[in-house]
């Protein structure tokens, strides 16, 4: 799943109310932004040391 197209999740009707169902995060994430590429690595080699 790209990480661009992600959608967070969506407002469901309820009673007399409405109420947030997230989506389900458990996908194999495609990140193609080199940036974040970066980020992700420099982050998991900090939570390593």
């Amino acid at each position: 799943m790209n990480i661009n197209d992600y959608i967070s999740g969506k407002y469901v009707e309820q009673y007399q109310y409405k109420s947030f169902s997230p989506t389900l995060i458990n996908h194999a994430w495609e990140i193609t932004d080199g940036e974040l590429l970066t980020l992700l690595s420099e982050a998991d080699r900090a939570v390593g040391e």
